[in-house]
């Protein structure tokens, strides 16, 4: 714990309780001396489960392609590859734990650009239209 300040701290009649390096420490006010608090937490796990949700009221942004035959669309934090008219959709950026926003296409139609933060601050990443590849990310130009 010496290696780590406290970050939060609460107080009862005889005892404090802090958090200090990710663990919960309890107190005894009145001697000093302290100990780790073993923490279990139940869950049945349902709120991770995959499952499928309609986002059609949750559209923010939007880019149609070159042809204007697909359009990108951001909702929830993914961006969809959607038809105009007939045809299959596409979740291109499948992150969940990321936001991904403001999808736009290259000019020639075979790649998308996108903001997302799944390393921890928003970047600028760019993903073929077909997914072969993992997206770039940083400093990428059109076709690289």
């Amino acid at each position: 714990m010496e290696d780590f300040d406290i970050s939060s701290l609460s107080a009862g009649e005889d005892e404090l309780i802090f958090e200090a390096g990710g663990t919960l420490y309890l107190m005894n006010a009145q001697s000093g001396e302290y100990q780790a608090v073993d923490v279990h937490v139940l869950s049945d796990l349902s709120l991770e489960m995959p499952r499928s949700i309609k986002v059609g009221k949750e559209i923010r942004n939007m880019a149609a392609s070159p042809e204007g035959k697909r359009v990108l669309f951001e909702a929830r934090g993914e961006i969809f590859n959607v038809p105009v008219k007939e045809g299959f959709v596409l979740n291109m950026t499948r992150s969940s734990g990321a936001f991904d926003m403001l999808p736009a296409w290259s000019p020639d139609g075979k790649h998308i650009a996108y903001w997302s933060d799944r390393n921890g601050e928003y970047e600028l990443y760019v993903q073929d239209l077909e997914m072969k590849q993992d997206p770039l990310w940083g400093n990428v130009r059109w076709g690289s």
